[in-house]
């Protein structure tokens, strides 16, 4: 991807596959085998068997791209976990200027467009990487009531946009304390300030207002007993918190 000329990294170890099982599970298996290293990239047009947040499946038609990359932890001093949030910054920070619409990202890092979910995100590790999967809905999204599409055809450079911003974006939270990293995320997050309903895993649900983030990425809810800390969960935004 000529696009990317100004970051020499994010094209050393780049390749574009016209069909597989799941570009995690590949660039994990290349690692494994030293044929990938530090910022190693695998984009694929056709995705079969992608996987999502808490063992579901990410179902990638074509329009909807599939990406993972191998991001070094040796010199990352926060905790890995946040990758998950930073990429969702970078998602909504590098794809903004392609829509019209406001993107938004709620906790922990859903990416939403016009009501639905445009990217999903699975961060896996290695013993020196984390491989980060990314599905972007450019033009076209799973056949799920919650999912939507940017309506962007011509992806290339937003796609280009998106790696740069992510590689700059890690960069700068590599150097980052957990507590900096916190307040870099904090001030992205739509959810805080939400009345807030959270589905748990254990299927309780909680209603609340939420009021931030602790130093290791957990969502605070102030209920009616008392402040909580979500560690996983999904939530469902039902109005801001001073809304009447």
């Amino acid at each position: 991807m000529g696009l990317l000329a100004s970051q020499p990294t994010l094209v050393a170890d780049l390749r574009w596959l016209d069909q597989v099982d799941s570009t995690n599970a590949l660039l994990v298996s290349d690692l494994s085998q030293q044929a990938a290293g530090a910022w190693s990239i695998r984009i694929a047009t056709n995705q079969t068997a992608g996987r999502g947040r808490q063992g579901r499946s990410w179902e990638s038609p074509i329009g909807s791209v599939p990406i993972s990359v191998a991001v070094p932890l040796s010199h990352f001093e926060s905790t890995p976990s946040w990758l998950s949030m930073l990429t969702a910054i970078a998602l909504k920070n590098s794809l903004q200027k392609y829509v019209s619409e406001p993107i938004q990202i709620k906790w922990p890092n859903d990416c939403l467009f016009s009501s639905g979910k445009f990217a999903g995100i699975l961060i896996e590790r290695t013993t020196d990487h984390a491989v980060i999967g990314i599905g972007i809905n450019f033009f076209a999204a799973p056949r799920i009531a919650s999912a939507t599409h940017l309506g962007v055809t011509d992806y290339l450079p937003a796609l280009a946009d998106f790696l740069l911003k992510l590689a700059d974006l890690i960069e700068l939270a590599s150097g980052l304390t957990d507590e900096q990293v916190r307040d870099l995320v904090t001030a992205e997050l739509s959810t805080i300030g939400q009345q807030v309903e959270v589905q748990l895993t254990s299927s309780e649900q909680l209603v609340g207002v939420a009021t931030g983030i602790t130093d290791q990425g957990a969502l605070v809810i102030d209920t009616n007993l008392g402040l909580v800390e979500i560690v996983a969960g999904d939530v469902v935004h039902l109005r801001p918190a001073n809304a009447s």
